[in-house]
């Protein structure tokens, strides 16, 4: 028996069952990441035939989705993952003595996110933002009326000048006019611990595009049993593969199974489906 030994680099398991993420399913729409199933093991059978489907030049199928595609997986290549060979290069778990298991490394990595759930809670007032908040025309009447009423002009920075016109019925009752109600909210609340409304709308919206996760980094090796046969289709499609989030796959190498250790490695039937 010959093996296709696959190697993974870089493979990023996200664990966070707190996270705000979303999926997006095309018949169930927007849910929380958090509130999905997530498999127990880090890397199954099916992230395997997710590989070989590539390698092979056949779709993906995913497994965690309420929604599944139309079309279905390649009954042999999943069996094919089933008979293959799994093994961590990478030092992933440790010992917690406290709940007396093992539990997985993480690391700290910065993510960039942009959702209805990411917006700026931070207050930042400039002469352009409300520009691009009311619009050109409402932005030279809203000048005008600044400068007849309190003698303000932009040769002063904004938030300068919040103070002033805070809570002035003149100032609100122009702003509501206009449909800009927000803006009138906002320097109103300036310096208070309140959402920003500014920041979620129109074209001076602000979102976080930053945060915390910690991934489980995953590197190994795959040995996947193939025929004559496979290995001239794996050669004609050019399928880049990827595992979990980002994992590089490519192949190094056919042996024989007579030349191959098999210390380390475990069998991926053998490897739980279950998820949490």
């Amino acid at each position: 028996m010959k093996y296709l030994i696959l190697k993974f680099q870089d493979a990023k398991l996200f664990r966070n069952k707190d996270s705000q993420d979303k999926v997006t399913d095309y018949l169930y729409g927007n849910s929380d990441r958090g509130k999905q199933k997530f498999f127990k093991e880090p890397i199954t059978t099916y992230q395997v035939s997710n590989v070989l489907h590539v390698l092979f030049g056949e779709k993906p199928v995913p497994s965690l989705k309420k929604m599944m595609p139309f079309y279905k997986k390649n009954e042999d290549l999943f069996e094919k993952a089933n008979n293959s060979y799994l093994k961590f290069d990478s030092y992933y778990r440790r010992l917690n003595k406290n709940k007396d298991k093992f539990i997985y490394i993480t690391e700290i990595m910065q993510t960039k996110k942009s959702l209805n759930i990411s917006w700026n809670p931070v207050s930042y007032f400039n002469w352009e933002r409300i520009r691009l908040k009311i619009g050109d025309e409402n932005f030279k009447l809203f000048l005008e009326l600044l400068e007849s009423n309190f003698g303000v002009t932009t040769k002063s920075k904004f938030i300068d000048i919040i103070k002033i016109i805070q809570n002035q019925k003149v100032v609100g009752d122009f702003l509501i006019k206009i449909r800009k109600k927000v803006v009138a909210t906002d320097i109103n609340n300036y310096h208070k611990n309140r959402t920003v409304q500014m920041n979620q709308h129109g074209g001076s919206a602000l979102t976080v595009t930053t945060s915390i996760e910690h991934p489980v980094i995953l590197s190994g090796t795959i040995l996947v049993p193939v025929t004559d046969a496979d290995i001239i289709k794996v050669k004609e499609n050019k399928g880049c593969a990827t595992i979990l989030d980002g994992g590089l796959v490519y192949v190094d190498g056919i042996e024989d199974g007579d030349t191959l250790s098999d210390e380390g490695f475990e069998i991926m039937q053998n490897i739980s489906t279950e998820k949490y």
